[in-house]
């Protein structure tokens, strides 16, 4: 009878580790730095002119939009993260371009747009760009556990490993 007992070679057992333990960082304490909640007041207020509006997709799913990079009369960019942009926004800020001072509430750890607008209208509402990009912060969240998980697994592997080898 055959042993169908197949072990994890340590060149894997390592590649969990260590992959699981950088993802699993990034994911789990980038994500919550860059995307983290934050209020109305500690935002970045500008006032400033639009003048112009790259739009990202992405390469996997064109149609998708991965962000919107915004390019200001100031001489700075920010973005507008994919899960807060849509065709729609994208439209009516091109339509923005060097024509009217818009008010806009960046985040101060990534520069990513929470909230722009005009004096009549909102393009870009902070409480529901901070909701979307919360849902995401969350989903990153997932990941970095189960990226640690795979890290866990990993190590037990090479434990597993370093006996067998140990005992012959």
């Amino acid at each position: 009878m055959k042993n169908h007992n197949k072990s994890v070679s340590m060149q894997s057992s390592l590649f969990l580790l260590i992959a699981g333990l950088i993802l699993g960082t990034v994911f789990t304490f980038g994500m919550q730095f860059w995307n983290k909640s934050i209020t109305r007041e500690d935002c970045i207020s500008l006032k400033t002119k639009i003048t112009s509006c790259d739009v990202i997709h992405s390469s996997e799913r064109p149609l998708d939009i991965k962000e919107i990079k915004v390019n200001c009369s100031d001489g700075k960019s920010y973005c507008i993260d994919g899960v807060c942009a849509t065709d729609e926004l994208s439209r009516n800020l091109s339509l923005l371009q060097n024509s009217t001072e818009v008010s806009l509430l960046i985040h101060p750890d990534s520069n990513t747009l929470l909230e722009i607008a005009t004096k009549d209208r909102v393009f870009l509402q902070y409480d529901k760009a901070t909701d979307k990009l919360e849902t995401e912060r969350n989903g990153f969240l997932l990941l970095g556990v189960f990226s640690y998980f795979c890290a866990v697994v990993g190590f037990y592997y090479m434990i597993v490993n370093l006996k067998v080898r140990y005992r012959k």
